[in-house]
Order: structure tokens, then C-alpha cells, then sequence
């Protein structure tokens, strides 16, 4: 009885794991779901270990496939973009008598051409002096005949995009309406409502005409790239596919869909199959699409515009292949990112699609593979949960790494020597989270003891300070350790005028205080900090404790140039909320204040209440200097131990020597300018070279040299005056009261 009393429970206990299995197979198939983001970026590694191996298609007797690339030394040699289309037609020209076999323009030529006779006549004065050259100018033909004659002379194709538009006009087609299924292309793939097209002109005297679109993933990576659009009804083609259609001997195009030849649906609308596009077979997916295999970046592909204009072109790259027009140049934003590059040419998405087209070798992702996949998430998913309500918890890890891993080499095998995208996630996850559950059950089991010490102690001691004590409770005692540690203060400057405009508003004061010290709190953990405490509107911070951080002198930096940067937002939001009121903006502005040295960090207090917190003269220090800060006129001011340590990464300059009230040494002080980069701008090695000025003549007592290099350090207006107002305040004082002999140029401060 007892027996089977034990057994009722383990199969009551497989019950929860049984549900998850179910849940995450769920997910797992959801096809706008977390797992296709994260099998995305699996697939986005897989490229870049194993990316596809540039072949050039001429040398295995296929068209080759090139870019005319609008870069910026063309854009130099040949003017600003938009070019003339007389300048255009001379392009085409020349990549005609270079030998292409087919010219695609990834451009949109939408309006008239501003350069054209007609154009420029229509703009002259109403005066009848210049009629007889409005006459001539109307008497020659428009620049967009010129280039539309060119278009006639070789295949060409023109482009389109779709989307949103308010335009009516329908882009030509130049192949025909043709599909092999039984369920027209318009049922699968993107359709879309509006079109910005070429100029009719421009697209009649086209060979072809294609759709420029290309449709990044929700995370900004291009992934694959559609060859057939819906629009009203009818399917268009990507210029890639109509580069494809025009290489051929037969320049016809057929759509492929389910219940066609060669692609059973057994009696469902499963998609697009495949697309023939001339002499050529591309297999696509569902929906239309070419899952793209990218190589890296290669300079074969690529011809800048200014060689095909001059004619100094090395070889003959353009001839007798499929040749895109497209731009490199950053200023005119066509730029896309890929899993092997941040950042290329738009056009040469439109050059790898029709590479693959030509070669064959796209990722595919059989129609297979996702029963396959269910299978095997289930069973390995069934598997473990069974064996958790039996077996000891570590053997039931190693199933599960097991598991995952075969899903992972498996996957891994598929895409480098077959090219098949088989998703080693769903198994991956079903294993890890169903072993979780059983583990984490038998981990709460044993962590009473630490959630009652992260419970008392949470509201009062940092995250990290919390985690340290749950796992080692015998340093819940007074006392600290010395440690090389960097401080930071932040301060909102006039906070008592601010206070005041919310004399009859506390709540709106309190609401304030708390929009600015949230984002500034969380950029102090963001860069690994530790909020010691609140001060009314201070935040008191350090770095290096409880947990090591040898970059802790940079993270304080970068932590004070992120509060600034966070300082502005609010204002910016702020400014427009008061705007919709109709209220005045109050706006925000903090001073920061950064020391390295040694301190004591640790638990401070009594038996009955402590904080952990730090102390000692650095501390002191930093809080001294984000009280002169505002004296100085600088948003952020770091100790000279500080900025050394930051160097690497941040412009800074110097701004003062002083003696802290209660100090005999003087502190040598930096303004933070910005970040590294700053420092090559004309403006900043202006300034430094003027503050190195003020600082010689100051210390040679040339007072005279030194107000003239204030003076100067005015007009580059880099700096607030209110240094420049503190370096005369001194002079005029040393004037009164000279120095003495060992001086060094040291300001003593008399109050805190």
C-alpha cells in the first residue's frame, strides 16, 4: 500500500513538468515569440563562424554580379547627389560599352530632374529679354529623355519601393502575372497598400522593373530579403529577381505555390515553393523570401562610379555581368546591418541575393524540419520529466546538457555542410527549463536560512552587499578594510530656488526629486557602483566594494558623464510636459565630483543598526570638490588620482590647485570635457593649451600674462565664466597679499 501510495506521488509530481514541457513546445513554435528572436541570434553566430565563401559567379560560367558604388570620392569628384540624368545617361553609356549584361538601379528616380532645359527655363525672370533663351532652353530635350534613351539602349532595370504611400500609381510590370499552384503568390507573400515609383518615362523605357525593398527583423538585422511583393492584388518583383529574369535567354517568370508541380500541399495553402526567374531555379520560403548565406564584405564586388565615368577602371570587371547601381556614402543613408557587418551598402544586400540565385546554396529550412524538431523536443522534454520523479538530480543534468547538446551539433552539422536551418533551441530550453524546475524545487528546499537574511536585510544594504552576507552570514559584524576605491558625489545645483517655485506643491517636489534620482541611481549600478546613501538631493556612491572592480576610477567617469546625459533627457521631458501645461520648465542641472585614494569600506554603526559605507579623507575630498564644482563652472570635476585612471577614455583639463579646508597638500583638479575623441577637436586643444597658459603665468606671478589668458579663455567660451571670475577674484587677492616664496600656485579654501 505504502508503495504504491509512493509511486501515486512521483507520477503526481511528474504532473508540473509534464505542463511545462507542453508550455515551452508552445512557445517554441510561436512564430513572433521569444524563441524566434533567440533562434535568430543562434543562427546570426552560425554565419559568422561559418560564413558563405565568396565565388565570384564568372568564373563558373555564370553572369558575374558587380556594384557601381556612388561612393563619397565620386560624390566629390561629380557634385552632391541628385546627379543630373544627363550625367545618368553617361553612366549607363559607359557600363553598356563596358560590357554589362544587365544595369540595375538600386534608386528610385521619383521626380523631375531640376537640371533639366525645360526646368531651368520655366525658373528664369519674366522678362522679355530672356525669351529667345526660355525658347532654346524649351527646344532641347529634357534631361530625363537623355537618360530614358540611355535606359532603351541595354537591359536595364528600374526601381520602386512599397509601403505606406498615397500613391496611386501602379509601377509597371514587365513580366507577366504567371504562377504554377494552386493558390495565387498574393495569398503568401507581403502585401502592401502604397508605392513611391521611378518616372514613367524612366520605367517604359526600362527592360525591367523591380521593388528596392528590403525589410529588416524587429532588431534592425537584415536576415533575408523578399523577391516578390503583393500590391493591388498582383505580385511584383524585387530588382534582384528582374537582374535574375533579364541574364537569361528566356526573360519570363514563374511563381511556384503550393499544390504546383513538385510541391504537394496535400490539400493546404503551405506557400510559396519556388520561383523560376529566366534560366534559373530559386527555392524561397513560404512567404517569398531568399534566407540569405552572406560572406563577409569583398572589393571585387565593387566599382566606385568615378572609375566607370573617367574610364579608369582596372580590367574589364563589368563585362558580361549583372551590374547594381547603388551608394556606399554614408550621407545618403543607405546603410543596413547583417550578422556578419554592422554596417554595409544597402545595394549589396541586393548583389548577395542575386549571387545566390545564380549559385545556389541559400539557407533553406526544409519542410521537414519543424515536425522534426516537435519530435525531438518532446521526447527529450518527456524523458527528463519522467526521470526527475526517479532519479537523482545529477543525472538528469547530464541527460539534459546531453540532450541540448546533440540538438546543437546536429544543428551545427546541418547548416555548415547542408545549409538547412534546424533550430537547436526549443530542444535546448525544453531541457534546461524542465531540469530547472525539478533543481530549483530542492534548492528552495535548502535556502530558508538565506531568505531570512535577504529579507532583513534588503531594505537596507545594497544588492550585492545582500547576496555576500545570504552566502557568508559570519560577516554580519562591525568593522571594515582599507581599499584603493573611487567616490562620487551628485548634487542638484539651485535646488533651493527650485524648492522654493514648489512651496505650495511638496508632492510635486517629491515627484521631482524622485524622476531625477531614479535614472541617476540606476546608472550608478548600471556602471557597477554601490549607492552608499541619500542626501535630500545628493547621491553618495562608490566603486570597488563590496566586489573587486579594477576599472573603478573609468566606471566612476563613465557613470558621471551618463548622469549628465540622463540630466538632459529629464529636461528635455520636462520642458515638453510643462509646454502641453503651458507651465514654465524647471530645469535641472547637477554637479559631479570624483576622488580616488585609500578608505575604509565596510559595516559602520552599532550592534543594533549599521550601513555598510566608506570613509576616510578621500571621501572627504570628493565631496569637496562637488561643492567647488560649481565654483569652477564644470559639470564635472575629478581629482588629479581620478583622472589619471580615466585618461584613456575621457577629455579632461586643468582647472585648479587647491587646499581643502583642514588640508596642508594641494589637490590638483580636472574638468571633464567629454569623451576621448574630444580631445582631437581644435576647440579642446585650444582650451587645454590656454589653461596650461594661465597656469604658467599664475605661477610665475605675471599677472598681467594671466588676465590676458583669461581673457582668451573667455572668448573660446568652452569653459563658464565663473572660472575665469575666480582665477581674477585670486590674482586681485594675491595682488594684496603676495604669496610666498616656496608658493606654487595653490589656492587655500577657507570654507567647505
Amino acid at each position: 500500500m505504502a508503495e504504491r501510495r509512493m509511486s501515486g506521488m512521483r507520477w503526481l509530481g511528474f504532473a508540473p513538468w509534464a505542463a511545462l514541457v507542453g508550455c515551452v513546445t508552445m512557445l517554441m513554435f510561436n512564430p513572433a515569440g521569444l524563441m524566434t528572436n533567440i533562434r535568430s541570434l543562434v543562427f546570426d553566430f552560425y554565419q559568422r563562424m561559418s560564413p558563405r565563401e565568396y565565388v565570384d559567379p564568372a568564373s563558373l560560367g555564370l553572369p558575374g554580379v558587380k556594384y557601381i558604388d556612388i561612393d563619397d570620392e565620386s560624390l566629390t569628384r561629380y557634385g552632391q547627389w541628385p546627379w543630373p540624368r544627363t550625367l545618368m545617361a553617361e553612366l549607363v553609356d559607359k557600363t553598356r560599352e563596358a560590357g554589362a549584361r544587365v544595369l540595375v538601379f538600386d534608386i528610385v528616380f521619383a521626380e523631375e530632374d531640376r537640371t533639366s532645359p525645360e526646368l531651368i527655363a520655366d525658373r528664369l525672370p519674366d522678362d522679355p529679354s530672356l525669351d529667345h533663351v526660355r525658347d532654346a532652353l524649351h527646344a532641347l530635350p529634357s534631361n530625363d529623355a537623355a537618360f530614358a534613351e540611355a535606359l532603351g539602349s541595354m537591359k536595364t532595370v528600374t526601381g520602386f519601393i512599397l509601403g505606406s504611400a498615397t500613391e496611386t500609381r501602379e509601377p509597371l510590370l514587365k513580366s507577366g502575372q504567371v504562377f504554377n499552384g494552386d493558390f495565387p503568390p498574393t495569398r503568401f507573400i507581403r502585401s502592401l497598400s502604397g508605392v513611391v515609383a521611378s518616372r514613367p518615362i524612366l520605367e517604359t523605357a526600362a527592360a525591367g522593373n523591380g521593388a528596392l525593398n528590403v525589410i529588416p527583423e524587429d532588431d534592425g538585422i537584415v536576415r533575408r530579403v523578399p523577391l516578390i511583393f503583393g500590391l493591388n492584388g498582383k505580385f511584383y518583383p524585387s530588382i534582384a529577381l528582374e537582374a535574375i529574369r533579364l541574364s537569361g535567354k528566356r526573360p519570363n517568370m514563374v511563381v511556384r505555390t503550393s499544390g504546383g508541380q513538385d510541391a504537394e500541399a496535400f490539400g493546404a495553402a503551405s506557400g510559396v515553393s519556388a520561383i523560376k526567374a529566366g534560366d534559373t531555379i530559386i527555392y524561397t520560403t513560404k512567404d517569398g523570401q531568399l534566407n540569405l548565406h552572406f560572406t563577409r564584405s569583398v572589393p571585387e564586388r565593387r566599382v566606385p562610379a568615378w572609375q566607370v565615368l573617367s574610364g579608369e577602371m582596372e580590367g574589364e570587371p563589368l563585362k558580361g555581368a549583372i551590374v547594381f547601381v547603388g551608394t556606399s556614402a554614408a550621407g545618403l543613408k543607405d546603410i543596413r546591418s547583417t550578422p556578419l557587418e554592422a554596417a554595409i551598402p544597402g545595394v549589396e544586400l541586393q548583389v548577395q541575393a542575386a549571387e545566390q540565385m545564380l549559385l545556389g546554396g541559400a539557407l533553406e529550412r526544409p519542410d521537414w524540419a519543424p515536425g522534426l524538431e516537435w519530435a525531438y523536443t518532446l521526447l527529450l522534454g518527456a524523458i527528463i520529466a519522467i526521470l526527475v520523479a526517479f532519479t537523482h538530480a545529477n543525472w538528469i543534468g547530464v541527460l539534459a546538457v546531453a540532450g541540448a547538446m546533440t540538438a546543437s551539433i546536429a544543428s551545427w552539422i546541418a547548416f555548415t555542410q547542408y545549409q538547412w536551418i534546424l533550430d537547436p533551441i526549443g530542444p535546448t530550453i525544453t531541457s534546461i527549463a524542465v531540469f530547472g524546475v525539478g533543481a530549483l524545487v530542492k534548492y528552495m528546499q535548502t535556502e530558508s536560512e538565506r531568505s531570512f537574511v535577504r529579507g532583513a536585510f534588503s531594505r537596507y544594504l545594497d544588492e550585492d552587499v545582500v547576496n555576500q552576507l545570504a552566502d557568508n552570514p559570519d560577516r554580519l559584524m562591525l568593522g571594515g578594510e582599507t581599499r584603493n576605491m573611487s567616490m562620487l558625489f551628485c548634487d542638484v545645483r539651485g535646488f533651493t530656488t527650485i524648492s522654493e517655485a514648489f512651496s505650495g506643491d511638496p508632492q510635486g517636489l517629491t515627484r521631482l526629486i524622485n524622476r531625477i534620482l531614479t535614472p541617476l541611481s540606476r546608472v550608478v549600478l548600471d556602471t557597477k557602483g554601490t549607492i552608499d546613501k541619500y542626501m535630500g538631493d545628493c547621491i553618495m556612491a562608490f566603486w570597488n566594494a563590496p566586489l573587486d572592480d579594477p576599472e573603478h576610477g573609468l566606471n566612476a567617469c563613465r557613470c558621471a558623464m551618463m548622469m549628465i546625459e540622463e540630466v538632459e533627457l529629464l529636461n528635455s521631458i520636462i520642458a515638453r510636459e510643462a509646454a502641453e501645461r503651458g507651465h514654465t520648465a524647471h530645469k535641472v542641472a547637477v554637479g559631479v565630483g570624483i576622488n580616488t585614494g585609500d578608505c575604509v569600506v565596510g559595516n559602520m554603526g552599532s550592534d543594533m543598526r549599521f550601513d555598510y559605507t566608506v570613509l576616510g579623507d578621500s571621501v572627504n575630498l570628493a565631496a569637496r570638490i562637488q561643492t567647488y564644482s560649481s565654483h569652477w563652472g564644470v559639470a564635472i570635476a575629478v581629482s588629479q588620482s581620478t583622472a589619471e585612471l580615466a585618461a584613456n577614455e575621457f577629455a579632461f583639463v586643468h582647472v585648479d590647485d587647491i587646499i581643502v579646508k583642514g588640508k596642508d597638500k594641494p589637490v590638483a583638479v580636472f574638468a571633464m570635457m567629454g569623451r576621448k575623441a574630444h580631445e582631437e577637436t581644435e576647440a579642446f586643444r585650444n582650451l587645454a593649451a590656454n589653461q596650461a597658459l594661465i597656469w604658467e603665468r599664475l605661477r610665475g606671478r605675471d599677472w598681467r600674462g594671466a588676465r590676458e589668458a583669461i581673457e582668451a579663455g573667455r572668448k573660446l567660451g568652452q569653459i563658464k565664466d565663473d572660472l575665469y571670475d575666480l582665477y581674477e577674484e585670486r590674482i586681485a587677492h594675491w595682488e594684496i597679499n603676495p604669496p610666498p616664496p616656496d608658493w606654487d600656485g595653490a589656492w587655500r579654501a577657507t570654507s567647505k
